[in-house]
């Protein structure tokens, strides 16, 4: 191909543009890279420090919680650095250099925090610490913040590798047994829970336990036996046999830095223990059940395992759950009495051990966000850190405290000792959190990991020989390139180079532009000088051109993995700053209760007249509005805002509805019972009938394969069965999210409004609702009734209560006839 100046001239022009481009899209990334990794972090910090009050929190402590430092720490400012904290300048160089200090002797901390926790100081009150104990504080929001919070795989690997420290120094001291009842109650428990919960081990546990867990508790089957009886264990092994299969499917869920944290544990307690014991496997089961799903189990509340607005959950139902998971591991300690469960088809189909094996064996990379490659890709030297001076003090506190009781260099631990004099530097007077953020230099460490290359594998640059450009002339080369793209191409009158020159000096001189007479002059100047044909020079600036455009590549490669770097922080945001809403309604509920003792006779007028506000529409909503404005006058008298305003009433809504058992609904409305009846005996053919009708290829494709919709009705099956209309909604919802991915899957595209109707309405006939009038009735009565006078839901949530009733109500068009 033949390049003319003119042409040559035009690639300048767009060359530079599309480096101004990469330049502000590049700064933008960065800039967000650094914003999500702090919300990030900073979400983590505050599921943490929340995390210490949840599963405590009941109306004898609420009011204590809502006036506490770590809920007001929301509202606070967190400093930039330690240099902007509100102490003199000499403090807080002082502290940075503690917290710079820290990480190169990190072995010798481990041991004082091993020391201090395992001594009888670790009870001490220490008024600048926010929490009831030094362990939950330090296990919150000291240990965690020294690695970030696991916001990153390396930070996650270091804090792994600095709990197993601290199991080998336990195990050490306890007789070397992971079974020494001391080892298993150490300060470890909550450590190891803190981390289970910054490594994201909730969906884990939601996609185990979610669904089982809220069947259990609406099953009446349950109260209808003594819970001292064989029969009440069957019914309970039904659903500890379906947990255990639900663990196994949902493995590859878990978050990988866990299954790290398993294998590494079984690899330390199979070097330390003798050949074929089975303390190893011992040491997994302890880990996994007692700490991780135990406290799952006792407060799903706590692990967003239920709906939101489910009233209180706590069950003895699900406390013999954790008992039999720890007879199968051991059958020696079932009682006598339920020896008998021995033979049972569900009990002997619980495999356990299968689960220790896949968690001890876990050999894969590390998936997830990598610092050194956010580093890379942004161009920095640094991660960040977050923590506060309360937890600077604390530390230094630990180390004044243990120091002298922990082996190692005198001149160590002078040194050591000088840096920790921070503590009585900073000499904080209350437990107002002062956070603020750190950049540490500290390296990252290492790990291998496949495609970790930043390379442009589409084709927006071409391939070519490899450029080579005569050193003698690039610079000159280069000073033309950058006069050239001052300047507009004159499109009009098309010259060559050297014409160009003159004719831009000539007008420069016209114009009286002295600045343009220099540079045009300068450049004629050099260019005689190389002394070389027009042809020769434009294939050089071509070259140039060619040689950049692969820096450009590079500059694309790098804003494609700073892309992919930010869609994998924004994604964990996501589901960090949903942990943390999900959280919420247990602050709620508490509030809630000590509303109702202190308004006893609400329950007392429910119980009367149950019947009539069942079958009179008016009659509950004149006894709902009151009471809700009640309930936000309480939430204003104790700062909540209107989010909080809101989730209150959802509350209050579900807390009373709850107690009007569905049963006596559909005997107050016995018309929907009827129709109930009707439905149930025509849903086969209702079925075949919708499907004759006409939709669009992508639903015909679909309506086909029935198959691919069993999740969604299962979802809509078991969800309804429980619960009042809030939790319902919230099932409903959850099928509907897996109906949109179903059709975006088969279409490649998100599913029309003329489509959606249509595909919900047959996920509903498939799913054979035995009450679907009563249901539909019950929402509309409860719901739909105050939701028009009172907030109570969100725009989301209004879509599909309006979808389900559209659908219900096409359903029932069937029957209602008859």
């Amino acid at each position: 191909m033949e390049y003319t100046f003119l042409n040559i001239h035009q690639q300048l022009i767009q060359k530079k543009q599309l480096d101004s481009l990469l330049r502000h899209e590049l700064e933008r990334q960065r800039q967000a890279i650094d914003t999500s990794v702090r919300k990030i972090i900073s979400d983590l910090r505050s599921y943490s420090l929340l995390d210490v009050w949840y599963p405590k929190l009941t109306e004898s402590c609420v009011m204590k919680f809502l006036t506490s430092s770590i809920y007001k720490r929301e509202n606070r400012q967190v400093f930039e650095s330690p240099t902007k904290l509100p102490f003199p300048t000499n403090k807080t160089l002082r502290l940075n250099n503690f917290l710079k200090y820290i990480p190169d002797h990190l072995d010798i901390i481990l041991k004082c925090i091993h020391q201090y926790f395992q001594s009888s100081i670790k009870s001490e009150e220490i008024n600048y610490i926010p929490t009831e104990t030094t362990i939950s504080f330090f296990a919150s929001s000291t240990f965690p913040a020294l690695f970030g919070y696991n916001w990153c795989i390396e930070e996650g690997k270091n804090y792994i590798d600095a709990l197993l420290k601290l199991i080998e120094m336990t195990f050490n001291q306890y007789g070397k047994s992971f079974l020494n009842s001391n080892f298993r109650n150490s300060y470890l428990r909550e450590l190891i829970r803190q981390f289970f919960h910054a490594s994201g081990i909730q969906r884990f546990l939601q996609l185990s336990l979610s669904t089982d867990i809220a069947l259990l508790l609406a099953d009446e089957r349950l109260n209808r036996v003594d819970e001292g009886t064989i029969a009440y264990i069957e019914i309970l092994l039904i659903y500890v046999e379906r947990i255990n299969r639900a663990f196994i499917s949902s493995m590859p869920k878990m978050p990988p830095l866990i299954k790290h944290f398993f294998s590494e544990s079984f690899r330390f307690a199979c070097e330390n223990c003798p050949k074929d014991s089975m303390e190893p496997y011992q040491l997994i089961e302890f880990l996994f059940f007692d700490l991780m799903i135990s406290p799952a189990l006792l407060n799903p509340k706590l692990f967003a395992l239920i709906p939101e607005t489910s009233i209180s959950t706590r069950s003895p139902h699900l406390t013999m759950l954790t008992k039999i998971f720890r007879w199968k591991l051991l059958p020696i300690a079932i009682p006598d009495k339920y020896k008998a469960i021995q033979n049972n088809k569900n009990y002997n189909s619980i495999n356990v051990f299968y689960i220790i094996k896949q968690l001890t064996s876990f050999k894969d990379d590390l998936e997830g966000i990598y610092g050194n490659m956010i580093m890379e890709v942004t161009d920095t030297q640094h991660h960040l850190i977050l923590m506060s001076a309360n937890d600077v003090q604390f530390l230094a506190h630990i180390i004044n405290e243990t120091l002298d009781k922990v082996s190692c260099k005198d001149s160590t631990k002078e040194k050591i000792r000088g840096y920790a004099k921070i503590e009585t530097e900073l000499n904080l007077e209350n437990d107002e959190l002062l956070d603020f953020w750190y950049s540490s230099y500290r390296e990252l460490p290492v790990i291998d990991r496949e495609n970790d290359a930043i390379e442009l594998v589409i084709p927006i640059v071409g391939q070519h020989e490899p450029v080579s450009i005569d050193p003698k002339i690039s610079k000159t080369i280069s000073h033309l390139i950058n006069y050239l793209q001052g300047i507009q191409p004159n499109m009009a009158e098309p010259v060559g180079l050297y014409q160009f020159l003159q004719n831009q000096r000539e007008l420069a001189e016209k114009n009286m532009s002295s600045e343009w007479i220099t540079k045009t002059e300068a450049i004629e100047s050099k260019l005689q000088r190389l002394n070389m044909p027009e042809e020769e020079v434009l294939e050089a600036v071509r070259a140039t051109i060619t040689e950049r455009l692969d820096n450009s590549a590079s500059e694309f490669a790098t804003s494609f993995k700073h892309q992919e770097c930010l869609d994998d922080l924004k994604r964990m945001s996501k589901s960090i700053s949903k942990l943390n809403e999900q959280l919420l309604p247990i602050i709620h509920q508490s509030v809630l209760r000590v509303f109702f003792n202190s308004h006893k006779d609400i329950h007392d007028f429910l119980k009367k007249h149950t019947s009539s506000l069942s079958s009179n529409n008016q009659q509950w909503v004149e006894f709902f509005k009151p009471i809700t404005q009640n309930l936000q006058e309480y939430g204003e008298s104790l700062n909540l805002d209107a989010n909080h305003q809101m989730r209150l009433v959802r509350q209050l809504h579900s807390a009373l509805v709850s107690e009007i058992p569905f049963k006596e609904f559909q005997e107050s409305n016995q018309n929907c019972q009827q129709l109930d009846e009707k439905l149930n005996s025509a849903y086969k053919g209702i079925i075949e009938n919708f499907k004759e009708d006409k939709y669009s290829k992508t639903l015909m494709q679909l309506f086909t394969s029935p198959g691919c919709f069993e999740s969604a009705i299962e979802v809509l099956r078991n969800g309804t069965k429980y619960g009042a209309p809030l939790e319902k909604l919230a099932k409903i919802n959850e099928s509907m999210v897996i109906l949109q991915d179903i059709y975006l899957f088969e279409a490649g595209e998100g599913c029309p409004g003329d489509d959606f109707l249509p595909m919900f309405i047959f996920a509903l006939l498939n799913a054979r609702l035995p009450s679907l009038a009563s249901m539909k009735l019950y929402i509309e009565h409860f719901l739909i009734s105050v939701s028009e006078k009172i907030k109570i839901l969100d725009s989301k949530e209004k879509y599909v209560m309006t979808t389900f009733m559209s659908a219900a109500e096409h359903i029932l068009s069937f029957v209602s006839s008859q």
